[in-house]
């Protein structure tokens, strides 16, 4: 997997990119991605998440994609328009991390720039009640996919390695 932005020269893209540009140069239109950054893959998965764009494509191999189960799953499920979209934290530059909600569903992307760290994400946008969380972040070994039982109150915590991210997905219990 992996992406360039359109307009940028090639060889000029750093992860910094994918951390700055959500909340910059995308706030007012649709960032349209392809070709290669040195990311994770999780990171790489929360794109489509943390960009908007109408018309989802993601590049790579149907071989790829099955030898990642948890990635096709993801992104099997991913919707290309959304009902409410929320900043839930970042920094330009170092990490941005999107909420976007369709129907009754909370989709989360996370890109970081830097070293490797424990994500801390506020749940505030989430409604009354009890929601399980699958989170899908870089393993030692590959994705990985968790559950967890969360509360709007709480605060999701997610290991992510140097210029990495994860991808989430949040729905009611």
């Amino acid at each position: 997997m992996g992406h360039v932005q359109v307009g940028r020269p090639p060889g000029g893209l750093h992860p910094v990119d994918d951390a700055a540009d959500p909340q910059t140069v995308a706030v007012a239109r649709e960032e349209d991605v392809a070709g290669r950054i040195p990311v994770s893959d999780a990171a790489e998965l929360a794109l489509s998440v943390v960009y908007e764009s109408g018309l989802q494509n993601f590049a790579g191999s149907l071989d790829e994609y099955r030898k990642r189960p948890e990635l096709e799953k993801f992104l099997e499920d991913v919707p290309t328009a959304w009902d409410e979209t929320r900043l839930v934290a970042g920094e330009p530059g170092k990490r941005t991390t999107m909420a976007r909600r369709d129907g009754d569903r909370w989709f989360l992307g996370n890109v970081t720039a830097g070293k490797a760290h424990t994500e801390k994400v506020p749940l505030r946008f989430l409604g009354h009640g009890t929601y399980t969380v699958d989170v899908v972040r870089d393993g030692p070994d590959g994705l990985v996919r968790e559950s967890h039982e969360v509360r709007a109150h709480d605060t999701l915590r997610v290991h992510v390695p140097a210029d990495g991210g994860f991808a989430a997905v949040a729905h009611r219990s």
